[in-house]
């Protein structure tokens, strides 16, 4: 029998190689197991692969149920997205013409319940420290002009800010400047219990100090302040 001749390099990879696998039957049984665990892994593939078909396509976005849901409700409006950006707007002026309209009554219900005349609103609106205000009319006692007991609704205002508290609203009117104008003719008494008044704005006249107020002087006063609260 010829020998084989062997470097050290040879001699070492045998070495490792009867670590590995001390007998060709251990070297055999390892390669069957790697066969094995090759054509399960294929297997495994192959069904990955036909589970793959059912996706959705790359880019798809999926949606959980309750999300499909509101898609669906969605695309039943019809709606462009901007058409919805012209409905939230058409909304926001809506909303924003109803506080308008709400100050503006709150205030003529005060002017009212005073007897002072009716274009005082206009002057209230335009106030600064009346912006944010709240008002409200109070039930109370109060006499009518032949002295009997009547029940009278009274104006209270709360002013803006933190700590504020009700006070009747011809307090606050007499501390104002803007209203230092207002009285009230020999047919009324301004409290609220009957009569007409005449206002005359001594800070905001014409010249004759009497008042005209038109209707733009009131849509130009009510733009100004839409965050009154009631």
């Amino acid at each position: 029998m010829a020998e084989v001749p062997f470097s050290e390099g040879d001699y070492k990879d045998l070495l490792a190689f009867r670590n590995l696998f001390p007998t060709p039957t251990d070297a055999n049984r390892k390669v069957a197991d790697l066969e094995a665990d090759n054509q399960k892994q294929r297997k495994e593939i192959e069904g990955l692969k036909e589970k793959a078909k059912g996706l959705p396509p790359e880019g798809a976005v999926v949606l959980t149920a309750e999300e499909a849901k509101f898609h669906e409700a969605w695309k039943a409006l019809d709606l462009k997205p901007e058409d919805v950006a012209a409905l939230k707007a058409e909304r926001d002026t809506l909303k924003d013409k109803d506080a308008q309209r709400t100050r503006q009554d709150a205030f003529s219900g005060a002017v009212k319940a005073l007897g002072w005349p009716e274009d005082t609103v206009v002057t209230l609106l335009d106030m600064r420290s009346l912006d944010g205000a709240t008002v409200e009319l109070k039930p109370e006692k109060g006499k009518d002009k032949a002295g009997k007991d009547v029940d009278v609704q009274v104006p209270y205002v709360t002013l803006a800010g933190e700590g504020q508290k009700p006070q009747k609203f011809a307090e606050f009117a007499s501390a104002a400047p803007q209203l230092k104008g207002i009285r009230t003719d020999a047919s009324g008494n301004g409290n609220g219990t009957g009569g007409e008044g005449r206002f005359v704005a001594e800070q905001r006249g014409t010249g004759n100090g009497q008042r005209t107020v038109t209707d733009e002087d009131v849509a130009r006063s009510t733009a100004r302040t839409v965050d009154y609260t009631l």
